[in-house]
């Protein structure tokens, strides 16, 4: 579909902005990858493997609506054909994930994941294939650059059999699938057997990019950096991070790069050599896009931020201090409620009644809900099928569903799920607040044998509510009384290893809600909006919200790997610990309890004596306890029979033990005194209630709640956006950075009126004259300027007066320009050679209707180019017009009698009044 991006344009087409110009179907599968090429085709990558080129009359003609949409529809050039060495194609039945126009030199790169090819983008013959990795190039056939001599007859039945191919595929989604599978692993096969590789998925490009120098950079799974020349030659490689890169753009002279765990870099184009790095988002980025002084970043749960050209620079620096000192105007406070709980239900199954004694009344005031259990089936078979599988097991079902009838489905929403072999967490939130909470998420860790098995470890979740990052984790730790260092390795362990998804197929809650077996990435989507990402301090608050690279090694920034449940605003931390009590007798702890005398008892508990010694859980706090120690109790006994407090009447007699703990951490730490929360200390939690539920028999453990009462600094984003256009339009230090950002080298065409004879090369000359700056310049054709003759007057006029509209400023095919975009070093003089060639060749690729409806006998050998220079960070240009016409002689004769005279003379005054008018300027107007 095309859409008008100018209102104006909609309005002159009488078209409404919100519906299409034109729609139709151009494959019969999913279209993964489109471009717009240097000749202003349009061509389409589909899921079959399908390649398909547009030609811009074509689309132009059906925008203006001179022609029904059926004609497009059927009016394309299939370039798989054209792939082709000896009779057999070379270009396999993959997904074309890629397609992006070179412009330097006129070429479209094609190719998914582990296969490219490089096209002409003017003959659109197929001039290498090659393996995306430089050490293994797959195979590189010796393809004929002559054209394929292929009949009408022949070319139809071709087209008719894709017809049928691809529909047949449509109609049974499931078995394109699979036999896209099929035939992905046969020429998997069939690449190892030419060329004695294997397919290496580190090496898989997830993102490919031209650049303004002519090169091409492909972004791989193992986050490696692959540049290429723009002839396909393997130029560097590198390497900042080892995440998955997920999407690449070029600006200027740099290179802007995304990954799956939300972090940006900043490179330099000619050196490689990484800028810059900040954490971006909190989860993957997944495109980037330039628009104006900015580059905006789309994430994958939807957020979308903008981040200056210049980042990083010292105009960071100022902005953030700027921001910070007016953080009072678009800040505010909010307040709620988290009900945190635990319980070792021992592989028992709690009646309703008691969950509602446990829960019902405490959730009444609380906005979040998150309870974690241990111990909910256990056994060699849960912990095979825990390493199987991620879903909820029928147990963990069984339990989500009676903890949400117990707290009321009418007034909570379950937004979150995850099992680890007897290990659950499950997370409820008001429906009141679902607006609010978003990018809700999973993880486990396993600290059991080997670190493998889930006997042992935490399963945990995190939602940003209002911003704010929170975290809950739910945890086993190893038992037994002497077993403290191991608990603390535990700790230390889930601490480091936690990692919520960055992986893709996230749902959404509604169907987390209904399912609630699934544990992949949630999203939460509300009323079109998606809750953006929290931040953890000013710094990212008030401006780029990206940390602070300053104080370390740029070059090793990519190797630092910072624990996930560090950055939370609020972390509470839930479940059976298992720290006992030392030097206590079973005798002794039983007595002291039923006296409720609690200190004597705790000075011994192990945790406070290893979180005192900063052993474990730094940073973290408890509220006060004043509850009986919750382990271990005889299952089903009151306490009317042997214990009167019903703990352990067993041999063992094991000492009771406040084995199951909630701890938390928020913004601030213990030596803060004023408390006030505000940018730098976003959350602020205290304890309003600590207790343990113990009237329930169902476990040897009694569950634990504790309610926090939780404030938050919650920033209006409207507010902000207007006091940083207020700082950037005020502050003079701003305003100088972004004018030395904006300066446009002095640089000099040396023409402004070229005229090429058949087959010969003129050149054009551009001069730096600046130097200490860069100069960036791109070449296109003004639009209009062709003589689209094939089009009505009126339509003509209509078109002329949109000259920035995508598509449009192609080049024609009789015209080669090269390079026609670059990088001019300061000093320097660059040569551009244009070049007329046979353009009546490339009609061969089309039947005689179609050449006589989109050429006909009007082909135009006169064209303006327009030359466009900005600095090196400068989205601002100058432009310098330039008349090119061609001499037509010989065979081409014929074409330019039967061009209509109206248009050439009206074209031709046209360029002439421009070229007299540049002639006559000043010679400050004639520096770009």
């Amino acid at each position: 579909r095309a859409w008008g991006m100018p209102e104006r344009f909609c309005n002159e087409m009488s078209q409404d902005p919100k519906s299409a110009l034109l729609t139709w179907q151009a494959h019969r599968s999913p279209v993964l990858s489109m471009v717009i090429t240097s000749y202003g085709e349009l061509w389409t990558g589909s899921e079959s493997g399908s390649i398909r080129a547009w030609p811009q009359e074509v689309v132009v003609q059906s925008l203006l609506s001179q022609v029904a949409t059926s004609y497009i529809q059927r009016t394309y050039i299939d370039l798989k054909s054209r792939g082709t060495a000896a009779g057999a194609s070379t270009l396999p039945n993959a997904d074309v994930q890629f397609l992006i126009a070179e412009h330097s030199t006129g070429r479209v790169w094609s190719g998914g994941s582990h296969l490219l090819a490089l096209w002409d983008a003017r003959t659109r013959d197929v001039l290498k294939v090659f393996g995306s990795s430089a050490q293994a190039d797959f195979y590189t056939p010796e393809i004929s650059l002559l054209h394929e001599n292929i009949g009408e007859d022949e070319a139809r039945a071709n087209t008719a059999k894709v017809f049928k191919r691809e529909k047949s595929q449509a109609s049974l989604s499931f078995f394109q699938r699979s036999r896209n599978a099929f035939m992905g692993a046969a020429d998997a096969v069939r690449r190892a057997a030419v060329g004695s590789q294997s397919l290496d998925d580190s090496r898989k490009v997830e993102s490919l990019v031209a650049a303004a120098d002519g090169t091409v950079w492909a972004g791989h799974s193992s986050g490696l950096l692959v540049k290429w020349d723009c002839h396909g030659n393997h130029l560097s490689e590198q390497q900042y991070s080892s995440v998955s890169v997920q999407c690449m753009c070029a600006s200027g002279a740099r290179l802007w790069v995304g990954y799956a765990d939300g972090r940006l870099q900043v490179l330099d184009l000619h050196t490689g050599k990484l800028i810059g790095g900040w954490h971006g988002h909190r989860s993957a980025v997944v495109e980037m896009k330039v628009g104006g002084n900015y580059i905006f970043t789309l994430a994958y749960h939807g957020g979308i931020r903008g981040w200056n050209l210049m980042s990083p620079s010292p105009l960071d620096e100022i902005l953030r201090s700027e921001m910070c000192s007016r953080g009072l105007f678009y800040t505010s406070h909010k307040k709620l409620m988290i009900l945190a709980g635990t319980w070792n239900v021992g592989e028992e199954k709690a009646s309703l009644e008691s969950l509602k004694i446990w829960l019902s009344n405490q959730a009444t005031n609380a906005s979040i809900v998150v309870i974690g259990l241990q111990e909910i089936e256990m056994g060699a078979g849960a912990l095979a099928m825990a390493a199987a599988r991620e879903t909820v097991s029928s147990n963990g079902q069984w339990w989500l569903e009676n903890i949400g009838n117990a707290l009321g489905s009418k007034f909570f929403e379950r937004v979150a799920s995850r099992q680890l072999a007897g290990l659950l967490i499950g997370a409820w939130v008001q429906k009141k607040i679902l607006p609010y909470v978003g990018e809700v998420d999973v993880g486990a860790v396993a600290c059991g044998l080997g670190r493998a098995l889930g006997n042992k470890g935490a399963v945990a979740v995190k939602m940003i509510v209002f911003r704010r990052t929170i975290c809950v984790v739910n945890c086993h730790f190893a038992a037994h009384m002497d077993a403290v260092t191991r608990r603390n390795t535990d700790f230390d362990h889930v601490y480091h290893r936690m990692a919520f998804g960055y992986s893709f197929g996230g749902v959404g809650v509604a169907a987390t809600a209904m399912a609630a077996g699934v544990s992949s990435a949630v999203q939460m989507i509300r009323g079109g909006d998606v809750c953006r990402s929290a931040v953890a301090s000013d710094i990212r608050d008030c401006y780029l919200e990206r940390d602070s690279s300053s104080d370390m090694d740029i070059e090793a920034m990519g190797e630092i790997t910072i624990p996930e449940l560090s950055e939370a605003d609020l972390l509470i931390w839930v479940g059976d610990l298992n720290y006992r009590i030392d030097e206590v007798t079973y005798e002794d702890a039983v007595t002291l309890i039923s006296h409720k005398l609690w200190e004597p008892l705790l000075k011994k508990d192990q945790l406070r004596t290893e979180m005192k010694a900063g052993r474990v859980f730094q940073g973290m706090r408890e509220g006060h306890i004043s509850f009986p120690p919750t382990y271990k109790f005889d299952k089903g006994i009151d306490g009317q029979g042997f214990c009167p407090l019903g703990y352990d009447s067993s041999e063992k007699r094991r000492v009771p033990a406040w084995c199951d703990r909630i701890l938390f951490r928020d913004s601030f730490d213990r030596s803060s005194l004023k408390q006030q929360i505000s940018l730098v200390h976003p959350v602020l939690a205290s304890v309003a209630w600590y207790d343990a539920c113990m009237n329930l028999l169902e476990s040897d453990h009694k569950p634990v709640c504790c309610m926090f009462n939780v404030e938050l600094a919650v920033i209006n984003e409207a507010v902000r956006r207007q006091v940083y256009g207020e700082v950037i339009h005020s502050n003079a230090e701003i305003l100088q950075c972004l004018y030395k950002c904006n300066v446009i080298p002095e640089t000099v065409v040396n023409t402004n009126n070229l005229q090429l004879m058949d087959h010969n090369t003129a050149f054009l000359k551009i001069t730096n004259g600046c130097h200490q700056s860069l100069a960036i310049f791109d070449i296109c054709c003004e639009v209009g300027s062709i003589g689209n003759s094939f089009l009505s007057e009126q339509c003509q006029d209509k078109l002329s007066n949109y000259r920035m509209l995508r598509g449009f400023d192609g080049f024609p095919n009789w015209l080669q320009v090269v390079p026609a975009t670059g990088i001019i070093e300061p000093g320097q003089t660059i040569e551009i050679s244009l070049r007329c060639t046979d353009g009546e060749v490339l009609l061969n690729d089309m039947d005689n209707s179609q050449q006589s409806r989109w050429v006909g006998n009007n082909w135009q050998k006169t064209v303006i180019i327009v030359v466009n220079v900005k600095g090196r960070l400068s989205r601002l240009s100058r432009q310098h017009h330039v008349c090119v016409s061609h001499k037509i002689s010989g065979k081409f004769g014929h074409h330019q009698k039967n061009v209509s005279a109206y248009n050439q003379r009206k074209f031709l005054d046209r360029a002439e009044a421009l070229a007299s008018d540049l002639n006559i300027c000043d010679a400050p107007d004639l520096m770009l």
